[in-house]
């Protein structure tokens, strides 16, 4: 398993297409460094600056120069190379040997030729133009090389100065050689693609429809799709770009007309695959959507199940039927183009960059989630759908149109709130601006507090209760038997029209204004009446809803406590909880612990598995061991340990890559205790090492600039951290030595603390004011960057890292078991990369 999971990561490093990607994935952790290192062929790089850091660090078998401009000193221990671009009219005779495919990129004259013909021992594909095909085909016949060495294909590009003959010229070559002679052209050219057997035409746009036995794709081609194509013709683009590895795709259509693709060919090849004003239809093919396409604008997937659909710019028209337990990204131009059949336990991840409306129509059973990227709230029309949550925090307008078993865990506020023959449930307390009931709907709690206007039109038969809502304004229209039971508030007016069977309860304190037009049986206990006005005109103004200008704060739920349990499995789902408790748990798991807390508190615990929680103000573990827990992206204020070992991680989007320098805890406190951080920065630590026991010091190899120290006496210790600290302050300290050897950087203060003595580097940068009993001691040691990396026995060896790094994979892997353990090894490890890479 471990070597499939090693695979699929130097698969996915192959795509990387520059320098940054590429730091960013190395320091993850050691599994993605060492797929790295352990490619036999360099990435693609897209620019030399890219390419040249890469061979500099990193050895491989095979060099892939993508036709870029590279030093030939990193060109040296290479067995093979491709894509060499030839600029001078002269090249290395050792170069040429194992040179796979060649680009003559300049004029050259004979004797190169020459030099080339005696050097080529692997040459499969050469780029040219037909004055340099023709003095190489003379050359390599006058010297009588074997024709095993004749390169397989030929790419031409000056086509357009080909004469007729030439095409019999190079029809014979390619008959006595056996190699494909390819002409390189913009677009379809007019003479027939089928004249000669060997010699081609490589368009970059091709009509599906004209498409003949003899017609190759290029690597990048364009396939025009007409509304008369027929599906079989697709078999044909399978084998051809099969044989002739075309790595990108176009598939499109022109003139407004729509072609139904309803099965895509297997392309083996293919990496970039894009669908440009295409009707796609997918008949159960995970592979299919795993392609990086882009340009998609009507997509229709048919029996998927669990893959994430990533985020298509272009997309507009969205159908899903018969997929399960699948998560689509959806972009802004889609919001009102998704139809949703027969699938359920989907997630449905909505982007919102401008506020456009949310139009969601028949679905059930699955999760709709916003992702804000702008400061205009989103608002949702939903209608026929059931058992629907919906994750999001704030909204500016909710419209409910014959729903059932609409729920929100996670909603704080709303604008305007619509409902109509549905029934709603929020699982924590809801600000609203204004409220409107329709027909037969309910909410099926009391968590909310509506700030302006409450209304009820063509509503029988419903009780609306609640201690306490700060609304302005209550509106009643044509309705029946509806009973109000409001405590604690002062209702400024009460406008009732065309309503029977009204009551409103006297746990009203006061009602300032009553609006009584056209009604029969309607009671309001007399004490409620503060002006007792019940005869206001018809056309009295009322006004009811507007447009919400501000927005309240989270409210959150009741606390929760788990306490006192055994070998237990607790299942949550999404919500929010002021205060989560973990007491006195042994051996529990957690299954989708999604969580948004104030508070999270773990005591007297021992942890069997991770688990996630969406975010956290504040987190306290103490007298716990093996806490593992997963924060999504969200900042933690503070996490305090005391006596226990706790590993934390941040879940990142999967769409981006790890942001190992983004500072996600703001304050780290330690007591006893040890904290794995293991992809993120801690904004500042403190350590109380008044237990002190040995290793503790590695505590100072924390991915932070900012120490503070706390009891720490009698010991003598020696701190292998490189990386600049910006503040270390000692507090009740005394008796201590400190030897910060292979610091660069150091600001170091001191708080009611004695007979402290602090050793550095002479060659460091250090601020230190010096007290009578404190003292700074300036060492004459090497350099961080002669020291290198380890240090064993009280002495500094050179060793060749990336070799030192690969022959201890044995103890990264025991560290991985124990997380909470710093080993030399795996700390000076990931100094040393932070020292050479960033």
């Amino acid at each position: 398993m471990k070597r499939i999971e090693t695979v699929f990561m130097m698969n996915v490093s192959l795509y990387f297409t520059n320098k940054e990607i590429v730091l960013n994935f190395i320091c993850v952790n050691k599994k993605c460094f060492l797929s790295i290192s352990s490619l036999h062929v360099n990435l693609s790089f897209a620019n030399e600056k890219s390419l040249v850091w890469f061979l500099e660090h990193f050895k491989v078998n095979t060099v892939d120069l993508n036709f870029l401009t590279t030093p030939e000193t990193f060109l040296s221990e290479a067995k093979q190379i491709r894509n060499f671009m030839l600029k001078s009219r002269k090249a290395p005779k050792d170069i040429l040997k194992i040179v796979e495919k060649f680009k003559i990129g300049t004029e050259v004259d004979r004797s190169f030729v020459e030099l080339l013909c005696e050097s080529i021992e692997r040459l499969s594909s050469l780029y040219c133009k037909i004055e340099f095909i023709k003095i190489f085909i003379e050359t390599f016949i006058e010297q009588n090389v074997d024709i095993a060495y004749f390169p397989k294909f030929i790419y031409i590009s000056n086509v357009l100065d080909t004469a007729d003959e030439d095409f019999v010229y190079l029809e014979n070559i390619s008959v006595k050689f056996g190699c494909k002679f390819i002409m390189c052209v913009d677009r379809q050219p007019p003479f027939p693609t089928c004249k000669h057997k060997n010699v081609y035409c490589f368009a970059e746009t091709l009509i599906l429809d004209k498409i003949g036995v003899f017609s190759p794709l290029r690597c990048d081609t364009t396939i025009i799709v007409n509304e008369n194509t027929t599906n079989d013709k697709l078999d044909t683009i399978e084998n051809l770009a099969n044989e002739y590895l075309v790595t990108k795709l176009t598939m499109k259509t022109v003139d407004g007309s729509r072609k139904i693709v309803n099965k895509l060919p297997q392309l083996r090849t293919v990496e970039v695959l894009i669908l440009d004003n295409l009707n796609v239809s997918v008949l159960n093919c995970n592979k299919f959507i795993t392609l990086p396409f882009t340009s998609v604008t009507d997509l229709t997937l048919i029996e998927i199940k669990k893959f994430t659909l990533p985020l298509f710019d272009n997309l507009k028209k969205l159908t899903v039927k018969k997929c399960i337990a699948n998560i689509f990204l959806i972009p802004e131009k889609c919001f009102g183009g998704i139809d949703v059949v027969y699938s359920k336990h989907n997630t449905f991840i909505f982007y919102n960059t401008t506020g456009k409306q949310i139009h969601l129509n028949g679905i059930s059973q699955n999760v709709i989630q916003v992702v804000n990227k702008t400061q205009t709230l989103p608002s949702f029309v939903i209608k026929n759908c059931k058992k629907l949550n919906i994750l999001c925090e704030k909204m500016w307008y909710l419209e409910l149109d014959t729903n059932n078993g609409i729920i929100s865990q996670c909603l704080t506020s709303i604008g305007e709130f619509v409902i109509n023959n549905s029934n709603f449930v929020f699982y924590n307390k809801v600000e609203i601006e204004n409220v409107m009931f329709t027909n037969n709907s309910k909410m099926l709690n009391s968590l909310f507090d509506i700030k302006k206007s409450l209304v009820f039109v063509d509503v029988d038969n419903f009780t609306f209760e609640s201690d306490v809502i700060s609304c302005n304004n209550i509106g009643m229209f044509n309705c029946k038997n509806i009973e109000l039971k409001i405590k604690e508030n002062t209702i400024k007016a009460v406008f009732v029209k065309c309503c029977e069977n009204i009551t409103i309860d006297n746990t009203l304190n006061t009602i300032e204004n009553l609006y009584n037009v056209n009604n029969s049986n309607m009671k309001v206990p007399d004490c409620l009446l503060k002006l007792g006005d019940a005869t206001q005109k018809e056309n009295e103004n009322f006004d009811l809803l507007k447009e919400p200008n501000e927005f309240y704060k989270i409210q959150f739920f009741d606390a929760l406590m788990l306490k006192n349990e055994y070998n237990k499995i607790f299942d949550f789902s999404y919500g929010f909880i002021e205060t989560l408790k973990l007491s006195n748990l042994k051996n529990c798991s957690f299954l989708s612990l999604k969580l948004c807390c104030v508070h999270l508190v773990i005591e007297n615990c021992l942890m069997d598995k991770k688990f996630k929680i969406v975010s956290a103000n504040t987190i306290s573990i103490i007298n716990s061991q093996n806490v593992q827990i997963g924060l999504y992206e969200n900042v933690v204020d503070e996490v305090n340990c005391v006596n226990s070992a706790v590993s934390l991680r941040i879940c990142f989007d999967e769409l981006e890559y790890v942001k190992c320098l983004t500072e996600y805890v703001k304050v780290l406190k330690l007591t006893n205790s040890t904290c794995f951080c293991r992809n993120f920065q801690v904004g500042k630590v403190f350590l109380d090492l008044t237990n002190y026991k040995e290793n503790d010091e590695k505590c100072f190899c924390y991915n932070t600039k900012k120490f503070q120290i706390e009891n720490f006496h009698d010991k003598k210790i020696e701190i292998n951290r490189n990386g600049d600290v910006d503040e270390i302050k000692f507090v009740s300290c005394d008796n201590c030595e400190l030897n910060f050897k292979l610091i660069s950087n150091i600001s170091i203060t001191t708080e009611n603390c004695k007979n402290m003595k602090f050793y550095i580097p002479k060659f460091s940068k250090h601020e230190f004011k010096e007290t009578p009993t404190n003292e700074l001691v300036e060492l004459e040691v090497p350099t961080f960057q002669k020291q290198k990396l380890c240090y064993n026995n009280e002495q500094y060896k050179e060793v060749d890292n990336f070799a030192f790094a690969l022959s201890h994979t044995n103890q990264f892997n025991n560290f991985n078991k124990n997380p909470h353990l710093y080993e030399d090894l795996k700390t000076m490890f990931y100094m040393y990369l932070a020292q050479i890479f960033i």
